[in-house]
């Protein structure tokens, strides 16, 4: 019982930190004067999303930012539907938009970011993905926080749940991933990142050596360049804490397409050369697992019930608080039957999902994504 108390009390010293630096974060990053003052490349690496492009690219033409002062790389990474002749439909009514193919012998986000990078005209780097929908002044937060000392901005995504139970669980658990990686940059430490909102200077980019060093592993485009850009530039990745920056997804509409999306983010995991991060990533399993048996022991006589309960009200109540916040600045609708379930549900999924990591590789369009 000692030991088990002694994990749930740090686990509620990480959870206030996140707390205390969730509200940091929303202070916000050092800002520069509101308008147009930077030219900023897009690059948009995708595969096969005929379904999804139109209405990226539809947002991206409706930005309150001049159309002179912005770029739209798009790069195929060798689709097999509609979605390079999409891209071509917009370039005849556009004229700031660019189709890029990867060359035969080259496959992958990586690469194909790397490649709309190199064709990038401006300094500022911006990258979102080719199935989410980007708000109308999100080119103008991205010139507003860039400060001479900023070389990256990580920004916040949020699942846009439907009806169903399956997507108001993906956009929670979501939620608190995006939470947990701005309250830690807050503090200066960098942990998690997501391509789908992101921007970097090209200069920084070049310096840092892109994605050398990571080609071999299958995501990780965002995080892994981040760690990189960290470690070269000290303090100079910021969040970029502002609604009107929060870019939108859609969850995944089965199982199967869930678990082969983790599998892809949790097979990083083993390649991250930040030790904090691993670290993190290290106590939360074993708190997962903690919990799960604290659950167990609940309904046993083996320990004071009043205390175990006492310790589970005292962990829900601060979730409840840090989820909340992050909530309130995602605009995502707040469910409590989501909550409650994965109180249960989430740490059973932290778990098998570092385990079936260690045996399977993920699946992704057709394609076998081995990290090794």
């Amino acid at each position: 019982m000692a030991s088990l108390f002694v994990i749930f009390v740090l686990y509620f010293l990480l959870t206030i930190a996140l707390v205390v630096g969730w509200f940091v974060a929303l202070q916000g990053a050092p800002r520069a004067t509101k308008g147009p003052t930077k030219q900023i490349s897009v690059v948009v690496a995708f595969r096969n999303e005929e379904r999804h492009l139109a209405a990226l690219l539809q947002t991206l033409f409706a930005q309150s930012y001049p159309p002179e002062r912005y770029e739209v790389i798009c790069v195929d990474d060798h689709s097999s539907d509609g979605s390079s002749a999409m891209v071509t439909d917009f370039a005849s009514r556009h004229r700031n938009i660019k189709l890029l193919q990867l060359p035969p012998n080259l496959e992958g986000k990586k690469r194909a970011l790397a490649l709309g990078v190199a064709a990038a005209q401006f300094e500022f780097i911006a990258t979102t993905d080719a199935d989410c929908k980007v708000p109308e002044r999100w080119l103008e937060s991205v010139s507003s926080h860039f400060m001479p000392e900023t070389n990256m901005l990580v920004g916040a995504v949020r699942l846009q749940a439907d009806t169903t139970v399956f997507s108001k669980l993906q956009a929670m658990e979501f939620s608190s991933l995006i939470g947990s990686g701005f309250a830690t940059l807050a503090f200066g430490i960098p942990t998690m990142a997501n391509g789908a909102n992101l921007a970097y200077r090209k200069s920084a980019f070049e310096r840092v050596g892109g994605y050398e060093g990571s080609w071999h592993v299958a995501s990780g485009d965002d995080e892994h360049l981040m760690h990189k850009i960290a470690k070269q530039f000290p303090n100079s990745v910021y969040p970029m804490a502002v609604s009107e920056s929060v870019v939108t997804t859609s969850p995944q509409a089965l199982l199967s397409d869930f678990v082969q999306q983790r599998l892809r983010w949790a097979g990083k995991w083993k390649f991250n050369q930040s030790r904090f991060s691993k670290s993190l990533a290290v106590f939360v399993f074993l708190f997962q697992i903690t919990y799960v048996m604290s659950l167990g022991l609940l309904l046993s006589n083996v320990v004071d019930k009043r205390q175990m309960v006492l310790l589970l009200s005292f962990k829900w109540v601060l979730e409840f608080l840090f989820l909340y916040a992050v909530h309130l600045f995602l605009r995502v609708k707040w469910n409590w039957f989501a909550f409650l379930a994965l109180q249960i549900l989430y740490p059973l999924y932290v778990i098998a999902m570092a385990i079936t990591t260690l045996f399977s590789s993920a699946h992704w369009k057709g394609r076998n994504l081995h990290s090794n």
